[in-house]
Formats: C-alpha cells, structure tokens, sequence
C-alpha cells in the first residue's frame, strides 16, 4: 500500500469522445473494485468515485486486469453525464480536462473537485 500513499490518483472528462478515462491510480487507491459509481456534488462542486456494488445505478465496471495490465484502459462512455458534468460545471464542451482528486478513508472514495479542472486540450494538440 505504501506504493500508492504519495499517487495523486486522476481522471480525464474528454468532451470530444465524451468519455471519462479512469487512472490507475484511482482504482489502486479504492482497493482495486469490481466496479465503481461516480457521484456528484453540485454544492461543492466535486465529483466522488467510489467502490459499489453491480446492482447500483449506474455502475461501471473496473475492466479485467486493470490496473496493472498496461494495455488495459478504463474509459466510461457516456455522452449524457459528460455533457452534465461540463454544462453544471461551466467546462468548455470539445475539450479535455484532467482532475487530480484524492483518497477519503471516512467515505470510501476519490474526490475530485471541479473547479481545480486542468485544460488538457491543448496540450495534446502540441505533442
């Protein structure tokens, strides 16, 4: 566990392919879950992923060898909460942004605050 203490664990809402890529990391520091919910918090502008069970709407599951498996990717397709994540959040649609959470033991989830969004779009172009 000690490997993952200092990991800030991430994720990337693309508004192109209207997807949300889950890190590694996230699911490292969530104990490696069968499958995940997202949550969302219009108060504190936040979004939570959490372990949950697969009978939990909506729930995605983790892929099979993810993380460790490096040709494994964790993608959520979903144009419909990415457009609501975006238009609640005043994120520019089309674009890139990757938010850097962190682990909270009390509630068993990442968070990831939204107004501490990072505009990857741009540099992806440049590469």
């Amino acid at each position: 566990m000690s490997a993952t203490k200092n990991v800030v664990p991430s994720i990337t809402i693309d508004g192109q392919q209207y997807c949300i890529n889950v890190g590694r990391d996230v699911i490292r520091k969530l104990g490696y879950p069968a499958y995940i919910c997202i949550l969302e918090s219009d108060k504190q502008h936040t979004i939570a992923i959490k372990p949950c069970d697969d009978n939990v709407m909506p729930s995605f599951k983790v892929p099979e060898g993810f993380p460790e498996n490096r040709q494994k990717k964790f993608r959520i397709y979903s144009q419909g909460l990415v457009l609501e994540i975006m238009d609640g959040y005043g994120l520019e649609k089309g674009r890139r942004y990757t938010l850097k959470g962190e682990l909270h033991e009390e509630m068993n989830g990442v968070v990831f605050h939204l107004d501490k969004s990072e505009d990857c779009s741009r540099k992806d172009a440049e590469i």
